[in-house]
């Protein structure tokens, strides 16, 4: 039968039958592209599809009724790493040793980073550079340098808190308005998330990895709230160090919430163990006020 004789019903169904063919096709060719493909391209293609979520907007139609219109926005996990870097970067601070010469010249050495604990500038950094004789800086990300006082220090837990000085009768310094880093809730760490570790020389630098192990202890009923043993986060294993191993920053999931610090003291092993921000906060809380 020649095409031109099917009447328009049969035109139809071969259209169809066609289409149904060729959706099929395609399907079996994409799968077989996957699973080709190194890992990271379909670990990519993944991401954009599980940051795909749906907003219900309300639309007015007419100003008497309202209804609904459902639109897909899909958010990149790339957009999302670059976006958590940039918001926090004026939230770390580096840490710096000073010194002064025999010329009565002041000099800065840098050490590593810190991160700012609260507005009234508050640095929780790496205990490792810090000494108790030692006199030291931080300077912000848009360059105001301030003296510190060393607040506390754990060795054991690799933690110190240093407090930028308010230097009275420069406004600068005084009135600086620290923008504290926002921390995230200890259960809401899952493995295989993204994790950005803040590192660097001199100038801040990232590594890009994943929540490779979830440490926790427990805790006997004499010390919990409960009768049973509980459980408690104590360390972040992740994939990638710092870069330049450079310690005393955060280190934090895509949405840019800081789930733990980097410390020296838990690197002995050679692995790449973060101290979770939990702890940090708990070791500030015992200070004595």
């Amino acid at each position: 039968m020649d095409i031109k004789d099917l009447n328009k019903n049969q035109m139809v169904l071969l259209t169809l039958l066609l289409s149904f063919v060729t959706s099929i096709a395609m399907a079996v060719i994409t799968v077989s592209l996957l699973q080709e493909n190194p890992t990271t391209v379909t670990q990519t293609i993944n991401r954009v599809v599980e940051r795909t979520v749906e907003k219900v907007v309300p639309v007015v139609s007419g100003g008497k009724s309202t209804v609904t219109k459902e639109t897909t926005i899909v958010v990149k996990e790339e957009d999302l790493i670059t976006k958590s870097i940039d918001q926090n970067k004026n939230k770390i601070v580096a840490v710096r040793e000073k010194a002064i010469g025999a010329d009565g010249v002041a000099t800065h050495t840098f050490l590593g980073w810190g991160i700012v604990f609260n507005k009234d500038g508050v640095i929780a950094t790496d205990s490792s550079f810090i000494a108790d004789s030692g006199a030291y800086t931080i300077l912000t990300e848009d360059g105001v340098s301030f003296e510190t006082k060393i607040l506390d220090q754990n060795e054991i837990m690799g933690v110190a808190f240093l407090s930028a000085v308010r230097e009275k009768g420069n406004k600068e310094r005084e009135s600086y308005d620290f923008t504290p880093a926002s921390s995230v809730n200890s259960d809401s760490i899952k493995l295989g998330q993204t994790l950005i570790a803040f590192g660097g020389k001199n100038r801040k630098a990232v590594s890009i990895g994943i929540v490779g192990n979830i440490i926790n202890k427990e805790i006997s009923g004499e010390l919990s709230t409960s009768t049973s043993a509980t459980k408690k986060l104590d360390s972040i294993e992740g994939n990638v160090f710092p870069p330049n191993k450079v310690t005393g920053g955060p280190v934090m999931n895509s949405f840019g919430e800081v789930i733990g610090m980097a410390v020296s003291v838990l690197w002995a092993g050679g692995d790449a163990i973060y101290l979770p921000f939990s702890i940090v906060s708990e070791l500030f809380s015992a200070i004595p006020k």
